[in-house]
């Protein structure tokens, strides 16, 4: 089987560490292209004549190629490269802040990543890499085939048939368009709990804190997604499987809620439990954010939350809320 292979498009020359570093960890090749004080164009042109890569990675600023060249930033590489070679993944790695760069060349990219970040990610962009691999392989012709693709299972199916796209069902038709499979099983599918739970979704789900859910994991580990671009660095566990695993090890108890079942596993001690975050109270049912503006999450109960402005309720998905306001 052909090597994994990522071009790393950098003005910056150190990085060539970084890339070894990324080669070595992740055990792929890393060609590393340094257009600092060259013509980017140029250089485009050699790159796009070769063979695609499984990944690029592309430096948003791009600051130090030459001046007056027709293409000076990292965005505008991504959309030469996207023309030619339409179905491979393009990753940002930036020094800039997220937040300082427009949305719509955010939207180029598959994902953009903070530079001292860039470590935390590698399984990301190997979990990415060999999803496109996979999907170019596996090209879904039908409802059925994107399904085994995300080892979806059955009681979930007619739900997420009844969500997914209009988009990625209609190339099913023709060529399915795998960077819109991408960004839904990544941005919505994977990002929005529901269909799947995160660590602290999971932990809460079967009444104990997140970081005793590694006391569980063997006993839930077929609840654990592998379907494409499942990241070990950052995993997901289907919600109906959890529940599924808990009442067939349980089955006199299938009048108790998750949160109760979860907390007679082998191994949780009361220790184990958690507790909401507002009243301090067990039996949390709920992952909420501690306010409208704060990116932390906790357990909380329904009865401690409200509904979080900022996010729309999405069908079957969990409805966003965040800490209720005090009194």
């Amino acid at each position: 089987m052909k090597k994994t292979t990522f071009l790393w498009i950098d003005d910056e020359s150190g990085r060539i560490r970084d890339a070894r570093s990324l080669a070595r960890t992740l055990k792929i090749k890393v060609i590393f292209e340094d257009v600092r004080k060259k013509e980017l164009a140029e250089i485009l042109r050699g790159i796009l004549s070769g063979q695609e890569p499984d990944l690029v990675l592309i430096d948003h600023r791009l600051d130090k190629v030459l001046e007056g060249g027709i293409i000076q930033t990292g965005s505008t590489t991504a959309e030469v490269i996207r023309e030619k070679w339409a179905e491979c993944p393009i990753v940002c790695v930036t020094a800039v802040r997220l937040e300082d760069i427009d949305l719509q060349k955010k939207l180029i990219y598959e994902q953009v990543i903070e530079y001292p970040e860039l470590f935390e990610n590698y399984s990301f962009l190997i979990s990415l890499a060999k999803s496109f691999k996979i999907l170019r392989r596996k090209r879904p012709k039908d409802i059925k085939g994107f399904m085994n693709l995300i080892k979806a299972p059955s009681p979930d199916r007619p739900r997420l048939d009844a969500i997914l796209p209009e988009e990625i069902k209609g190339g099913f038709e023709g060529r399915s368009p795998l960077i819109s499979i991408s960004r839904w099983v990544r941005q919505t599918l994977m990002a929005k709990p529901g269909f799947l739970y995160d660590q602290l979704w999971a932990a809460t789900s079967v009444g104990i804190k997140e970081h005793s859910f590694e006391k569980v994991h063997d006993a839930l580990a077929e609840a654990k997604y592998r379907g494409i671009f499942a990241d070990e660095g950052n995993p997901r566990w289907w919600q109906t499987r959890i529940k599924q695993i808990l009442y067939e090890r349980f089955p006199a108890d299938e009048r108790q809620f998750t949160w109760e079942l979860g907390r007679r596993l082998n191994g949780v001690r009361k220790q184990d439990y958690s507790v909401c975050y507002v009243c301090k109270k067990e039996f949390p049912e709920i992952v909420g954010f501690t306010d409208e503006t704060a990116q932390t999450r906790k357990p909380m109960h329904l009865r401690c939350s409200v509904s979080h402005p900022r996010f729309e309720k999405a069908l079957f998905f969990e409805e966003i809320r965040m800490m209720k306001a005090a009194e």
